[in-house]
This record gives C-alpha cells, sequence and structure tokens, in this order.
C-alpha cells in the first residue's frame, strides 16, 4: 500500500507542475511581444499591416499584395512591446512577434477566432484566408471574431483588379502575429478530422506536433489513472475476500484512490490543453 501512495503522489506531483509550468509558460508566450523601428514619411494608422520598400531597408510601406513578401508586422505602440528594438533614426515601431491589434476587414467572410489571416484587397488590413486566395504569406491568427456587428466595424467601398466594387466592414481585432509563408491553397488540402475537430475546438489552428504531444500526455494520464484504479479495486475485492471486517476501511480508501484518480486525470488533461493552446 505503501507503494501505491508513492506512486500516487509522484504522478500527481509530476502532473500537477507540468500544469503549471506550461500554463505560466503558455500564457507569457501569448502576451509578449516584440516590436522593431522604422521609418516612415506618412503617419500610419495603429494596426496597419505595412512591409519595407526593399530588402534590408528600414523605410515603410503600407503592405499590398504586390509588396507581402516584404512584409514585417503591424503598426504597434512600442508601450505595448516587452522587447522594443527601435533604431534612433525610427519614428514607426512595427510589432513583429506576440499579440497585437491589428486592422481586419470581413471582405472575405466574417472572421473567427482562430482562423489565419492575410492581406486583403485593402492595402494595410488583414482578412480572412481562404481556398481562392492569392496571398503568398499569413500574417497573423485572429484571437478575437470580426462581422459587421463588430463594435469596431465601419463601412469602406473596396475597388477590385476587375473594375467591381464592393462595400465592406473594417475594423481591428487582437491577434496573434505568425508571419510566415502560406502554402499554396493549404484550406484545400487533406487534412485530418481530428486536427480539424480540436482546431475548432481550441479556436486556433493547430501544430501537429504539439497534438502527438499532448495526445502522449493524456493517454500516459490515462495509463496511469487505469493502473491505479485497477490496482486499487482488484487490491481491495482480494482484502475483503481474506478480511470481511475491514470493509470500511478498504471502501474508505479506495475511494481515496479514486479521487486522487481523477484529479490526476483533470491534471493530465489541462496540461493537454495548454499545450494546444500555447
Amino acid at each position: 500500500m505503501i507503494k501505491l501512495k508513492q506512486l500516487i503522489s509522484l504522478a500527481s506531483g509530476l502532473l500537477l507542475f507540468s500544469s503549471l509550468f506550461f500554463f505560466l509558460f503558455g500564457q507569457l508566450g501569448f502576451a509578449a511581444s516584440q516590436s522593431q523601428g522604422y521609418r516612415s514619411s506618412s503617419n500610419l494608422t495603429l494596426g496597419t499591416v505595412v512591409s519595407t520598400t526593399s530588402a534590408g531597408s528600414n523605410s515603410l510601406a503600407v503592405a499590398s499584395l504586390s509588396n507581402e513578401q516584404l512584409m514585417v508586422g503591424v503598426v504597434a505602440n512600442s508601450k505595448d512591446s516587452v522587447v522594443n528594438l527601435e533604431p534612433s533614426s525610427s519614428n514607426i515601431t512595427v510589432a513583429t512577434t506576440g499579440q497585437a491589434s491589428i486592422l481586419v476587414t470581413d471582405a472575405t467572410g466574417n472572421i473567427n477566432a482562430g482562423d489565419n489571416l492575410v492581406i486583403s484587397p485593402l492595402a494595410g488590413v488583414a482578412t480572412k484566408d481562404t481556398t481562392d486566395s492569392t496571398a503568398k504569406k499569413y500574417i497573423a491568427i485572429a484571437s478575437q471574431s470580426f462581422n459587421a456587428n463588430s463594435s469596431t466595424a465601419h463601412k469602406v467601398s473596396v475597388s477590385y483588379a476587375d473594375g467591381s466594387t464592393k462595400e465592406v466592414d473594417v475594423g481591428a481585432i487582437q491577434a496573434k502575429l505568425n508571419l510566415v509563408n502560406r502554402p499554396p491553397n493549404p484550406n484545400t488540402q487533406n487534412q485530418n478530422f481530428i486536427v480539424a475537430l480540436i482546431s475548432k475546438l481550441i479556436g486556433k489552428p493547430v501544430n501537429k506536433t504539439k497534438l502527438i504531444a499532448a495526445t502522449v500526455i493524456v493517454l500516459t494520464t490515462l495509463l496511469i489513472t487505469g493502473i491505479l484504479l485497477q490496482g486499487s479495486i482488484r487490491g481491495s475485492f482480494i482484502a475483503l475476500g481474506r478480511n470481511p471486517l475491514s470493509k470500511p476501511m478498504i471502501l474508505s480508501n479506495l475511494f481515496r484512490v479514486i479521487a486522487l484518480s481523477i484529479l490526476i486525470l483533470e491534471v493530465g488533461i489541462a496540461v493537454g490543453y495548454v499545450i494546444l493552446v500555447v
């Protein structure tokens, strides 16, 4: 019985420590941001998506489909950055990583938390990624939803290359910057049903490596819980058969093991969830 209690304490302690570690790491990683100083000859609105005028340049231009490969981030307030690298000649702060406010439009549909954002026909404004998008780079992952009823939404007329115009809503939301190259037609590729389901549940795209890690932790937790319950239940029946008079004490120990097993299982699931959302 001593070995069983030691195993329970060790497993519970490790899982609780892991949960707290990933929770604190996840919160820090989610909130922290880094910014860089650039120069611009014109005033740029906070949240505007920007690119440099040329490779290696310190001068900014409003990002569009024609210069998105030079995209560096979104215009931000230097006070919102944990790490702020601003040369003395700079006059614009650009958030390059972490959480930031970004201008968006519903030109390609309502935006939901977890959607990948790409540059829209409106220069400097992001939009929801779709299968027919010609964008070559992701900008961020939406942390909030946006539609015509959002508090920051206002109407803007957009002119398209074919000469048509469309009235859309533009506003600002919080998003996690994710400046990486966009694979061709990512939404048309075969996607694992489980990955898609979990992505929808947690409100953001799921990294397969994180999914595997979370799955291993949850399955390990289930295994530990199963071993504890199986051993405890089996031992309780054997003990009852040998000494029926000790039934109250045996049942009391059994209920304690069940309660600890449930706690360990909950902690394991929490750790798995935190890994997915970090």
